[in-house]
């Protein structure tokens, strides 16, 4: 993680505007590189819906350092000059597969509370 600034991403998360911004410019990101991060995809998609909902404090049951993790993560995949450069052909988004895998593995329970949470809400309509 030494790569991912936690300074940085503490200064964006505390900022709604500059997070919903980070979230915008991540999906346009993802939208122009839809097979970049592979089977993570899904994972990373969910981050954004994570950090959107705790931005917009529609969802608070996640700690600060969790989403200093998640914020750090999505710094670092729209970082095209991260330690493998994206723009190194197939090899340029492992690293960020990585992050995403090592980020999913350090707060996995607030993710899985997240998505509990998410569908909870789908059903009150």
């Amino acid at each position: 993680m030494e790569k991912l600034n936690i300074q940085e991403a503490s200064g964006i998360a505390s900022r709604k505007k500059s997070l919903l911004v980070l979230i915008v410019k991540a999906g346009s990101r993802l939208l122009r590189n839809p097979k970049a991060l592979l089977n993570m995809s899904s994972t990373f998609k969910t981050f954004l819906r994570l950090l959107k909902a705790w931005a917009l404090r529609d969802y608070r049951d996640i700690s600060w350092n969790s989403i200093l993790m998640l914020t750090a993560a999505v710094v670092y995949f729209i970082n095209p000059l991260d330690a493998i450069p994206d723009v190194a052909p197939v090899i340029g988004f492992l690293d960020d597969i990585g992050v995403i895998a090592f980020v999913l593995n350090s707060i996995g329970a607030d993710i899985k509370r997240f998505e509990e949470w998410e569908k909870s809400q789908k059903y009150r309509g």
